[in-house]
């Protein structure tokens, strides 16, 4: 037979854990964001030196007025 305050102490385990793994999961949702952040800025960055590098990045500039 279970005493009330087994049952309370259980659930309260139970929602501890569900806390942390739901912590745990935020945390890896977090690190894949920054590092799909950080692709994203290496990326940006690769794309304007090829502009720049092409001169596309002058002729755009060019065709818009000399408007940067």
């Amino acid at each position: 037979m279970k005493w009330w305050w087994q049952r309370d102490i259980e659930e309260a385990r139970a929602r501890a854990d569900r806390a942390e793994r739901e912590r745990e999961a935020a945390e890896r949702r977090n690190l894949e964001a920054d590092r799909l952040r950080e692709h994203a800025k290496e990326v940006e960055d690769d794309l304007h030196k090829e502009l720049v590098r092409n001169g596309f990045a002058e002729a755009l500039k060019d065709a818009f007025g000399g408007v940067s």
